[in-house]
């Protein structure tokens, strides 16, 4: 799909006006064949409690995927290849219950950045690589409404991190919010510090094609954009906001964000009973050279290379390299680590495990059981 071109894009049903809990309905699209129209479904929730209209879109993207799930061309099945756990230690701190973003330090190579889910505090933590939290940083004004992801980039030789406050379960949401705060320097002590984010800015984003969930974020400070990807489409979208967006927390006006279309990603059957786990994208970086992509679902790390010349977009139209992750409940956060050729990963258990693997480039693909619950799945490249 053309970047910027949405109106093509459509399968299934979505009656919450969201846009995004079947796979990617918004108003205006084409029904998928056996689609309801949409003002039967619209009538009929209204005359219906609370739990019930909850349990609507749900029930119906059951009954409709396996169309749209048709539609979508498929590759060759493949095996994922093994990791190497190269660190691994465990973030031991009560505030931390669900690392749900990580990001490495643009100032200390020793030194990651974590927040809380929703209904967490406003704030970001400073943790070493063996799992000791530093101290925290505090973006009031900023409200954790559902904050799924971050991202660590320099500007003009300015350390920035962002917050992406983009979750959003049920599509309810109209606005998202992106913050971006200066990374501080850290406290030469060795007690706990707390400091108060300077440089503050939100960026309000609205998506073209209705609200979606999204759990994905990634910023490329040379193109100046920040790119999201969606997490309960059929096939994930790709979406991009200019990273010069945004103003003080004052301001009112949002940023339509640019659809940029779906992306190439392997796909579990609908008829594996751990499809949700296999399929939904929690977590997304960039390599520091933007030379790379890795993508995380709960199981699984996806890897993207990007050659010379080449945008994000054209990047995501390759063939990733598939690996399996280590077996931590959760999986929700990615980061590119200093050391080449490794990633590091968190998890919303908690204590959280924090892991640095390997991704080795020649790795011995490990066997399929066929069971859903083991080492592998099987998966199928869906080419949007």
């Amino acid at each position: 799909m053309p970047a910027g071109n949405s109106s093509t894009r459509v399968v299934g049903i979505n009656p919450t006006h969201s846009g995004q809990l079947c796979h990617g309905w918004h108003p205006g699209s084409k029904l998928a064949p056996n689609a309801l129209p949409f003002s039967v479904i619209d009538n009929a929730r209204k005359r219906m409690p609370a739990m019930l209209k909850r349990a609507i879109p749900i029930t119906l993207c059951l009954l409709l995927a396996p169309a749209a799930f048709a539609e979508m061309p498929d590759s060759q099945l493949r095996k994922p290849f093994s990791v190497e756990l190269l660190e691994h230690s465990r973030i031991d701190d009560a505030r931390i219950n669900e690392s749900s973003g990580l990001a490495l330090s643009q100032r200390r190579p020793d030194v990651l950045w974590t927040h809380n889910d929703s209904g967490g505090g406003a704030e970001v933590f400073a943790v070493r690589r063996d799992g000791q939290v530093l101290g925290t940083l505090d973006l009031s004004p900023a409200i954790n409404v559902d904050w799924e992801d971050m991202a660590a980039f320099t500007v003009n030789g300015e350390p920035k991190l962002l917050l992406a406050d983009i979750g959003d379960n049920y599509a309810f949401r109209p606005v998202v919010d992106l913050y971006i705060v200066d990374e501080p320097v850290l406290p030469a002590t060795t007690a706990p510090f707390r400091l108060n984010a300077s440089g503050f800015r939100r960026i309000r984003v609205v998506y073209p094609d209705g609200s979606r969930d999204a759990e994905s974020v990634a910023v490329d400070p040379v193109e100046g954009y920040i790119y999201l990807l969606s997490k309960r489409d059929a096939i994930p979208q790709l979406y991009r906001v200019p990273l010069s967006a945004g103003h003080e927390a004052t301001r009112k006006e949002v940023v339509d964000a640019e659809a940029i279309g779906p992306i190439r990603i392997p796909r579990a059957p609908q008829s594996n009973r751990n499809f949700r786990r296999l399929n939904g994208v929690t977590g997304m970086d960039f390599a520091r050279d933007g030379r790379a992509l890795a993508l995380t679902t709960y199981t699984h790390v996806f890897i993207y290379s990007r050659a010379p010349g080449h945008s994000w977009q054209q990047a995501l139209q390759q063939e990733p390299r598939v690996y399996r992750l280590p077996r931590y409940p959760m999986i929700e956060a990615v980061a590119f680590a200093a050391e080449a050729g490794s990633l590091w990963i968190s998890s919303e258990k908690s204590p959280a495990p924090l892991a640095r693997i390997a991704l080795p480039p020649a790795a011995k693909a490990v066997a399929t059981s066929g069971t859903g619950q083991t080492a592998t799945d099987s998966v199928t490249a869906a080419r949007p």
